[in-house]
This record gives C-alpha cells, structure tokens and sequence, in this order.
C-alpha cells in the first residue's frame, strides 16, 4: 500500500522529470531550428503580445528612474498620492489583480511599512546593509505565493522572511557565527519544544533571529507555535549541500524550498491540505528556480552549488524557456510581471546563457534595458536612506 510518503516522492520525481523532458525538448528545438529574433520576442514574451501592454512597459521602464529621482527631491509632506498610484496601478497590472484590489493596497501598505521597520531592524542590531537587499528580493519572491492564497496574518510572515533571510544569509556568508550558534543550539538543543524553556533563550538580547521568534510567540497558539518550529527545525536539519553532491540539484533544490513554504503556510489564509501536492510541489520547484537565477552571482562568491552554475550555456537557456512555460501555467496572475524580471536577470548574467538569446531580448523592445536593468535596481535598492524616504512618501 503506498503511504503519503511514497505519494509525495513520486509527485517530486514526476514534477522535476516533466521539467527535464521540457529542458531537453527546449534544446532540440535550439539544436535543430537555432534561436530566431522573432521566437524569442514571441515566446518569452507572449504574454505581453498586445500593443497597449507594450507601450506601458516600454514607457513605464523608460521613465522609471526619473520619477523615482522627482520623487526623492521631493519634501515628503508635499507628497500628493501621484507616487502612489503609479506604484498601485503598476502591480494591478504587472500581477493581474483587478478583482483583488483591495489585497494588492493591504499588500503594499504592508510591504512598504514593513520595509522601513527592517532597515530600522538591522540598524539597531548593527547589520550590514546587504541584509536589506536580500530583504526587499526574498519579498518580491514572496509575491509568486498568490499561487498558493493571499497572505492573512502579515505580521507572522512579515516574521518568518527575517528568519529566513538572517539565518540563510549569515550561513552562507560566514559571519554572525555567535547569533548563527545561539539559533542551532535552539534546534538542537530543543528548547523550541516548551515554551518555558523557549522564553529562558528569548530572554537573552542581542540576537535578531531569536528577537523574531520571541515575537511569532504572540502570532499563533502554542501548539500552532511547536509545529511551526518542527517545520524550521526539520529545513534547519535538512543537508542540502551534501545531497546535491550525490544526487539531482533539481529535485534536492524543489525539496529544499517546499520545506520552506511549509512554514510560510502558516501565514497563509489556505492551508497545505487544501493545495493539491502536484501545484504545492510546482511553486516550490518555480520559486526555488527563481532564486537561483537571481542569486547566480552571489551563488559563485559563495561557492554554491545550483542548476544555472552546472549547464552549459544552451542548457541554461532552454532552462530558462521551460520556467517561463511552467510559469505560465502555475502563476498566471504574475507572468507579465514575471517574463520582465527574467529578462533583466538572465541580461543581468548574460555569460551564462547562448549569445543569440541575448540579443534577441536585447532587441526585443519590451522595456528600456538601458534604463531599467538590475544594476540601477540593485544601485537604488542598496541605499537604504532613499529606500525608506520613497516609503514614507508612499505610505503619506
């Protein structure tokens, strides 16, 4: 008889072996057809084949800049809401979300407030400003979560990114090891298992991940609380780096991020039982992907091992043709949206993908990739004073 295990294990393996056919289907048709100007523009951006659509992105990422830099000069009393609407209309559009309007407000109220606490976060525990950055991204993947229900306690997943960023970051980056120990001797020791031993640790000051914890003790009820922290306990305990040396960076990778929404669930107004495996398992494969697209740089600084630093450059490219059709299909709400930041990071690490590919998104004229690429985004990004002025004038 196969338990929930076995089912769950063949779901993985269906899901990443269906995602291999299309990689290598993807790389027949650049074997025998090449790449075209015209199939790249068709096919990385079919859903923006109405003139309209292309216009705005065109002159929305043409002028971009410029009004992030009016607004910047701009005394944040005199704000008059025209910030605001260009930023709210911009996600109805790129997301698709006309009957969800009132949620995209909430979202972005949230996002914008919640931003601005965390660059006070990481000042007051002295963090560098990096941690921001990987802040402001990890919330921009949380949007592919629509997939899966809209979020309903904001301050819990608000909680649960810092974990996730603080800890996934200091690991890779070496450093913070004090906070890095205090947070394992948590797991290991299982103090997260009474909430009598639990507030003993939250008692000591001076590390922001605990501070985190101690505040998600007022979010859910305590057994809501001990599973949660089974769930960050069982990603804290999962070997991903020596399963990847033995076995496929694909399914380890989809394996690795669906322990992670696993916790995030609980923010979630859905649960998993009311997802079926088959999407739960396509989001976590997608979301993961994503990542590592966007962190292709920092990946080699760090000597990470993912799928886009393995392939070749043909096999990144028809990679990145798969994603965008299983995109397509599992978060049709975010793919224009979706087809614009893959365009600006695989230009963005374009060594790493066929040459022809390249220029045809080059040529594509979709947006102004002189104007609006990932340098200039990650240039505004990484200065946090701008960051938390263009919020409180959002938020005005």
């Amino acid at each position: 008889m196969q338990t929930s295990i076995d089912y769950e294990k063949n779901i993985l393996n269906s899901i990443v072996n269906d995602f291999n056919l299309k990689c290598k289907f993807y790389e027949n048709i650049i074997n025998n057809f090449g790449l075209t100007d015209s199939f790249v523009e068709d096919y990385m951006f079919k859903s923006c084949n109405k003139k309209a659509d292309k216009l705005l992105m065109w002159y929305g990422s043409n002028y971009f800049f410029r009004i992030v830099d009016i607004v910047l000069k701009m005394p944040e009393i005199k704000s008059n809401g025209i910030f605001k609407k260009i930023v709210r209309e911009t996600m109805i559009f790129g997301l698709k979300l006309d009957e969800k309007k009132n949620y995209v407000d909430k979202l972005l109220n949230f996002f914008a407030a919640k931003c601005i606490d965390f660059i006070e976060f990481i000042n007051k525990y002295g963090l560098d400003d990096i941690y921001f950055l990987e802040y402001f991204f990890a919330c921009i993947i949380s949007l592919m979560l629509i997939g899966l229900g809209e979020i309903e306690n904001f301050q819990l997943f608000d909680l649960i990114v810092r974990v996730w960023v603080l800890f996934d970051n200091m690991v890779d980056r070496g450093e913070n090891k004090e906070i890095v120990w205090d947070v394992c001797n948590f797991f290991d020791g299982g103090y997260w298992k009474s909430k009598k031993r639990r507030m003993e640790c939250f008692e000591k000051k001076g590390n922001p991940i605990m501070d985190c914890f101690g505040k998600m003790e007022f979010e859910l009820g305590e057994g809501e609380l001990v599973a949660m922290y089974k769930r960050f306990w069982k990603l804290y305990k999962f070997d991903y780096s020596n399963r990847i040396k033995s076995g496929n960076i694909l399914k380890y990778s989809c394996l690795k991020t669906r322990k992670s929404l696993d916790i995030f669930m609980f923010a979630l107004q859905t649960s998993k039982k009311d997802i079926q495996f088959h999407k739960y398992y396509n989001i976590s494969l997608l979301i993961q992907l994503f990542d590592d697209l966007m962190d292709i740089k920092k990946d080699i600084k760090e000597n990470n091992n993912t799928i886009f630093l393995k392939n070749s450059k043909k096999g990144n490219t028809a990679l990145i043709c798969a994603l965008i059709e299983y995109f397509r299909i599992y978060f049709e709400e975010l793919d224009i949206f979706f087809e614009v930041c893959v365009m600006m990071l695989v230009i963005d690490n374009e060594e790493y993908f066929l040459d022809k590919f390249i220029c045809g998104l080059k040529k594509s004229n979709i947006i102004n990739i002189n104007n609006f690429n990932m340098n200039n985004i990650y240039k505004l990004v990484s200065n946090t004073s701008h960051m938390k002025k263009l919020f409180n004038i959002y938020l005005s």
